[in-house]
């Protein structure tokens, strides 16, 4: 009698074929297989290159929103049988990338890996930074009369100036390109051009524009520089043919006094996965070596003048000003080089290993790195990257969190280790 029972009530029930996933790997055994999955079950993604150990996904076609992006990456991890385990904001030290979210994903048996979600301008932190701001302060200049709330970003700039601004011009796109070449004859006026928000103010009676360069907490890229035909490789060997059009690379070179030889060596060998020589893992300090003039001038043509430059320290709109409006504010900015130190490429093996030259320049002020890299995830450096690790008070405030270190060069190769 059960039984019969049993049996109407199944028969009553509309059963539905559980949805099985599009594609299912029962385990990873390494990033490789991880990439096949993603690419296999959604034909919305393609792969990058892998950047300081992490899978590079991208969309395959133009997506316009953010949202619908990483919703459609969480359904394919979810097709797969991976789980986000937690994420890595853009520009922070554990940070494979500078400009996109990064997330750590987790397989049934626990092996981990670590996946950039690469995008358009719409994941770019820095321009969103830029955009949200630019409507805050419109609303705030449209609304001030009728009593709007100063936005805390006006606030803290304007006691940092001792001005009182008064307007915002709104005609700034951020759709623009600088062209900010670097040179060793120094930096150049460009302020009107660098400017990402333009707000205006009353100076000795004069209405005045002041040009705001903006970066966010995770900007410390100040410039690019292309330097295509530096070097080439044919037959798996890379050479130095200094074939660019203003030799702009080589003159960088020689003024830290980079050695080329050990440069094509080391890179040759990562073409080639040989073990490097361990003379090309360690950073040679060549301070005594060095052309100081030229770098200092190298560094300013970097930055330019002409502007306010204004970093965000963190989310609480704490801000780093500086007045960049002159040629010789800017070099008091930069400060004076005390060290400088070379980083070579080599080959270890896939885990250690580093493919970009590195010029490490500690000033006064700061500490600065050039990285000759490759943009397109190649092997031959055709880019010159000027980053700014930060100012000496920001960095000897962040060692002195973590424990007391005896000298300055000590404290130069813990920050900077993030460039490795």
């Amino acid at each position: 009698m059960r039984d019969l029972m049993l049996s109407k009530i199944y028969e009553s029930i509309n059963v539905q074929p559980v949805k099985q996933p599009r594609f299912i790997v029962r385990e990873y055994n390494s990033k490789a297989d991880v990439k096949k999955a993603i690419v296999d079950a959604n034909d919305n993604f393609k792969i990058g290159t892998d950047k300081r150990g992490a899978i590079r996904i991208q969309p395959s076609k133009k997506v316009e929103d953010r949202e619908e992006l990483k919703q459609l990456f969480t359904n394919t991890l979810d097709d797969i049988d991976l789980i986000i385990k937690d994420t890595i904001l853009p520009g922070t030290p554990e940070s494979p990338s500078s400009k996109y979210m990064s997330y750590v994903v987790q397989d049934k048996d626990n092996n981990e890996f670590i996946i950039t979600l690469g995008g358009g301008s719409f994941s770019n932190a820095g321009m969103n930074y830029e955009r949200e701001l630019m409507k805050e302060l419109e609303n705030y200049f449209e609304n001030k009369d009728e009593g709007a709330e100063k936005p805390a970003f006006l606030d803290k700039l304007e006691q940092a100036l001792d001005i009182e601004f008064e307007g915002l011009d709104t005609s700034a796109t951020f759709a623009r390109r600088v062209r900010r070449p670097l040179s060793d004859k120094g930096p150049s006026d460009k302020g009107d051009e660098i400017s990402d928000l333009t707000l205006i103010a009353t100076d000795n009676g004069k209405v005045k524009k002041f040009y705001i360069s903006l970066k966010n907490v995770g900007g410390k890229t100040i410039s690019n520089a292309g330097a295509k035909g530096m070097f080439e490789i044919e037959d798996n060997k890379v050479e130095f043919v200094n074939k660019e059009k203003n030799s702009i690379g080589k003159k960088l070179l020689d003024a830290a006094n980079v050695n080329i030889d050990l440069v094509e060596r080391g890179l040759t060998d990562y073409v080639n996965k040989n073990v490097s020589s361990s003379v090309l893992s360690q950073q040679e300090d060549v301070t005594d070596d060095v052309d100081k003039d030229k770098l200092i001038k190298f560094i300013g043509s970097a930055f330019d003048y002409g502007y306010i430059y204004v970093k965000q320290k963190n989310s609480k709109n704490d801000l780093e000003v500086a007045d960049l409006t002159e040629e010789d504010k800017l070099y008091e900015f930069i400060g004076d080089i005390e060290n400088v130190y070379v980083k070579y490429p080599y080959y270890i093996n896939e885990r250690k290993s580093r493919k970009n030259i590195s010029i490490v320049i500690e000033t006064t002020k700061g500490v600065y790195s050039f990285d000759i890299r490759n943009a397109g995830g190649n092997i031959e450096p055709n880019q010159i990257n000027l980053v700014r690790a930060g100012s000496q008070k920001d960095i000897q405030q962040t060692i002195s969190n973590i424990k007391s270190l005896e000298t300055s060069t000590t404290n130069l190769k813990d920050t900077l280790s993030e460039y490795d």
